[in-house]
């Protein structure tokens, strides 16, 4: 699903996940993401391309939490 912020800024997004009409910039590496809710409630970011933003962030295993 394609998804467009107020500033005109097209995201494409994971099917069954749901944008959360917040977008920002990742704090560690200042990429351009959208938040989303995932089938299972919890938020993550992603890139425009619909991938998660966990996947080519450098910083990634900051944000990450522990099981």
């Amino acid at each position: 699903m394609m998804y467009e912020t107020e500033e005109g800024d097209a995201f494409a997004v994971p099917d069954n996940w749901i944008p959360d009409a917040h977008t920002g910039h990742c704090r560690s590496c200042d990429a351009m993401i959208v938040w989303c809710i995932t089938p299972n409630k919890k938020k993550a970011p992603v890139n425009p391309d619909g991938t998660s933003h966990f996947s080519n962030c450098p910083e990634a295993s900051r944000w990450r939490r522990t099981k």
